[in-house]
Parts: C-alpha cells; structure tokens; sequence
C-alpha cells in the first residue's frame, strides 16, 4: 500500500474520478437529460481510452484493421451522442412559446 501511494499515477486516477464525478453531476444539473446521458456516455470511453494510454501505457494491437475498427467505432460513439441531443432539442416543444404565438396572430 505504501509503495501505491509514493507513485503519481494513483493521485491522478484520484483526481480524475473526482473530475468525472463533477462533471457528471454538473451536466445532469442542466435538467436536460438526453444531452447529459450522452455527453458522459462518449466521454466514459474517452476518458477510459486515455487512462490506459497515459497512466497504463496501453496500446492497440495490431493488425492495423483494429485500430481502424477501434477509430471507427468511437467516431460512431460521437456521431450517435450528436445525434441524441439534436433530437431531442427539435422534438423538444415549449407550450408556452405556443400560447404566445397564438396570442400575437390573434
């Protein structure tokens, strides 16, 4: 135990949770749902992807068809959580902006 805590790596998986912790809480706070469960649905595999690369220093293997799949596939992460939050901001109707359209033709 006392050898983990003289290296950096442990104090900034630390900090790096305490971060992904306010972050999360900070985008839920919005009251805007579907844009904050995909915001940290891309950036748990994000943040996933360079704690292995930073702290683990893991690396893709090869062939390089992997890599491709793997880059591939996060593009496909960011593209769908895009798609998620636009939806819902057009599907997202305000009675009251309604009313007040009404009223002014009236």
């Amino acid at each position: 135990m006392g050898t983990m805590l003289s290296h950096w790596e442990c104090y900034a998986l630390a900090v790096v949770g305490v971060l992904g912790f306010v972050f999360q809480q900070v985008s839920l706070g919005t009251g805007r749902l579907a844009p904050a469960v995909a915001t940290v649905s891309v950036a748990n595999p994000v943040v996933a992807i360079l704690i292995g690369i930073v702290l683990l220093d893991e690396r893709l293997s090869r062939p390089a068809w992997h890599v491709l799949v793997a880059v591939i596939g996060l593009c496909l992460t960011f593209v769908g959580a895009v798609v998620i939050s636009l939806a819902r901001e057009a599907a997202h109707h305000d009675p009251a902006a309604d009313s007040t359209d009404a009223s002014a033709r009236a």
